[in-house]
Formats: C-alpha cells, sequence, structure tokens
C-alpha cells in the first residue's frame, strides 16, 4: 500500500475557509520562506477543500514561467474551464522531497520579461468572465506572487489582476502566496497597481509535534525502523523546523539504512552552512551591519 507523506493541516485549512465563507475576508495573503510547505499546503488542503465547498479553484504559479506571467494565468483559467475537477484527480501519494522540491526548482534559462499586450489581456478578461459567469465562487490561488515586482513590464498584468477583482468581489475569493517579504512588500506599496491593499496577510504556521509523528509513521511504513519523537524534535530543531529538509533527511536514511536521525539532521545541516560560505559574507559585512 502506497504511503501518503503528505501531512495535513487541517486546523489551518478550516480557519481560512471559513473566513472566505462567511466573507470575513475577500483575499489572503500567505508568506512562507522557502521549503515550509506553502504550496503544498495550498494544492493539498486548501484547494482540495474549497472544491468540496463549491468553489472552482484556480492555480497559478508565476514561477512556471518567470517571463511571461500573463500566459501562465491564462493557462490557469483555461484549465479551470475545461475541468473543474482537476484537482479530484491529484495523486495522494508525496514522497519525502515533496512538493517543495518542484517549488524550488530553478529554470534552466532566464528570458526576457514579456509585458501582456492588449490582446492578452483581452483574452485573459473573457476567460475571467466566463468563469465567473458560469459559476458561484471561485477560488483563485496565486503562488510565487512576489515575482509580478520583479519587472516593470509585469505593471499591466497586476492593474489587470486588481481591476478584475475588484468588480467582481462578490464571486472571487483569492489567495495569494509568496516566498519573499521584499517582494510583497513591493507589491503593497504600489500606488498604480497595489493589488493587495485589502488582502489580510498571515504566516504559514510553523509545524510541530504532529508533523513529526506522522513523519515517524511513514517512516516506519517505508523502512520498518523507528525513531523517538524527542528524537525527531531535536532533528527538526536542527533544521530550523524546515518541513521539506527533514523530509530530506527521513528520504536519505531510507535509502542508506541509516537509523540515527540526529546524526543525519546534523550532517544536512553542516553541508548547508559549508555551501552557502556564510563566513566569507559575515567578513565582508560592515560593523554597522
Amino acid at each position: 500500500m502506497a504511503i501518503d507523506w503528505h501531512y495535513p493541516r487541517t486546523d489551518l485549512t478550516e480557519r481560512l475557509m471559513s473566513a472566505f465563507d462567511q466573507r470575513v475576508v475577500e483575499a489572503l495573503t500567505l508568506f512562507a520562506p522557502r521549503g515550509m510547505g506553502k504550496t503544498e499546503f495550498v494544492r493539498y488542503d486548501l484547494i482540495p477543500e474549497a472544491g468540496k465547498r463549491g468553489y472552482v479553484p484556480v492555480y497559478v504559479n508565476f514561477r512556471d514561467k518567470r517571463d511571461d506571467p500573463a500566459s501562465v494565468l491564462l493557462a490557469a483559467l483555461r484549465t479551470a474551464l475545461s475541468d473543474r475537477n482537476w484537482w479530484r484527480r491529484r495523486q495522494r501519494v508525496v514522497k519525502a522531497a515533496s512538493l517543495d522540491e518542484v517549488e524550488s526548482a530553478v529554470l534552466a534559462t532566464e528570458s526576457p520579461a514579456i509585458a501582456p499586450d492588449s490582446t492578452m489581456l483581452v483574452e485573459l478578461r473573457a476567460h475571467f468572465l466566463e468563469l465567473i459567469q458560469n459559476n458561484d465562487r471561485i477560488l483563485l490561488c496565486i503562488d510565487e506572487v512576489q515575482h509580478l515586482a520583479s519587472s516593470r513590464a509585469f505593471e499591466n498584468l497586476v492593474f489587470f489582476l486588481r481591476t478584475i477583482l475588484d468588480e467582481n468581489r462578490d464571486k472571487v475569493r483569492t489567495i495569494y502566496a509568496g516566498a519573499s517579504r521584499d517582494g510583497l512588500r513591493n507589491l503593497f506599496c504600489r500606488r498604480k497597481a497595489a493589488l493587495f491593499q485589502s488582502s489580510s496577510q498571515i504566516e504559514l504556521p510553523t509545524l510541530g509535534s504532529g508533523f513529526i509523528e506522522h513523519m515517524r509513521s511513514s517512516f516506519q511504513q517505508a523502512s520498518g525502523r523507528d525513531f523517538s519523537h524527542r528524537e525527531g524534535n531535536k532533528a527538526f530543531d536542527l533544521l530550523n523546523r524546515v518541513p521539506k529538509e527533514l523530509r530530506l533527511v527521513i528520504e536519505k536514511m531510507i535509502l542508506s539504512g541509516a537509523d540515527d536521525i540526529v546524526n543525519e539532521a546534523a550532517v544536512l545541516s553542516e553541508g548547508q552552512l559549508e555551501r552557502g560560505d556564510y563566513e566569507k559574507v559575515w567578513k565582508r559585512l560592515k560593523g554597522l551591519d
């Protein structure tokens, strides 16, 4: 039987969806550093629950095509229009590296930023309106939204989103997810296209004992071995409570046959420090810094 590596954030999902259901908020901005499970939460918890409650989910990740976010949004709208139940077909099995590995992937090439032309904006508007006219409730999930602040070429897209969402706030609920505080702040502060002024901001909570127990159980099923809750918690602390890193440690243990999770976590942590070359960075800083 396949192992479900995904740890559901049931309480958080319920709080956010209840806020949308009761119209406490129309938009939320979810911040989390990379590796904390932001994308996995949106795709594997929030979207399925929204579907059960009658929302049509639209998932957009602007890292899919950094130079042309408008085309990514258009593709997401087409997917939602063609099959509103795409989320039902998702696989429940998540390997140890999880979706955060995909979220952190770096594109091999960078192309010049493409500003959406009038034809693209007209097409985007037509798809949005078709979706809105045919459905009572829509959940628009925009992942890596801070990317829209990376180039002036995307300002028309930001302005378009602000306009279409303002015009249809009775039907569309929006969650913006981002991994860069600076990028999000840049979007918040733009006067001409202040997309997120009405959005409530929350930080993805750090996972605790429930996550450790889930990973213990998954590790037992996969390897027939075990580690204690205390050991798992100590390893998680060594990894700065980053879920992606604990999953990588457990994946390595399964493949190598190791059974000392604290030692494996320490090895990974030390390796990251060496690769980061933080000592040289520290020495270059001025005293005030």
